[in-house]
């Protein structure tokens, strides 16, 4: 984007993450299909997405989502807000509001440790902190996800400076 656009082009995604059911299928003729999908928690993560722009930040999670987190993970988000929402009551049409809590993960773009990438580096490889340079990260791999929030330089670097 750097090349096409100039440094001072920056892209900006919003992301509104929610944990729920949904029924999926195809819907379509012989030449186009196309995905569908089924659930009241669709909306909910759709609301997330919306409440990104009235709240002013990139990411933000419902308390589902929240809950669901390792420990390490939840450390790195806050709790924003409560919000009500309205949902379906006994699989009917009747709805009631309930109070769900909203997180977001910070985010500091001054990160002052840039990584050079080595050649063998692959797009979704973990790039160490220098501090962790020489930590075989394969003994961390079938334990989850719980290393990334301390020895990733992109993870950590995001929240660097908060």
């Amino acid at each position: 984007m750097v090349q096409r656009f100039g440094s001072i082009t920056r892209p900006y995604l919003t992301f509104g993450l929610h944990l729920g059911w949904t029924i999926s299928g195809a819907i379509g003729s012989d030449s186009k299909i196309d995905a569908c999908y089924l659930s009241p928690n669709l909306q909910v993560a759709q609301r997330m997405e919306e409440l990104t722009s009235l709240y002013e930040m990139q990411i933000i999670l419902s308390e589902p989502l929240y809950n669901y987190l390792s420990l390490k993970a939840r450390n790195t988000l806050r709790k924003i807000d409560v919000i009500l929402l309205n949902t379906y009551v006994n699989k009917g049409l009747q709805t009631q509001m309930e109070p769900m809590g909203i997180y977001t993960f910070d985010m500091s773009f001054t990160n002052a440790e840039v990584s050079t990438l080595p050649e063998e580096h692959q797009v979704g490889d973990l790039i160490k902190l220098n501090k962790y340079v020489n930590i075989n990260i394969e003994n961390f791999k079938n334990k989850g996800v719980d290393y990334m929030f301390t020895l990733d330089g992109d993870i950590v670097g995001l929240q660097q400076h908060i």
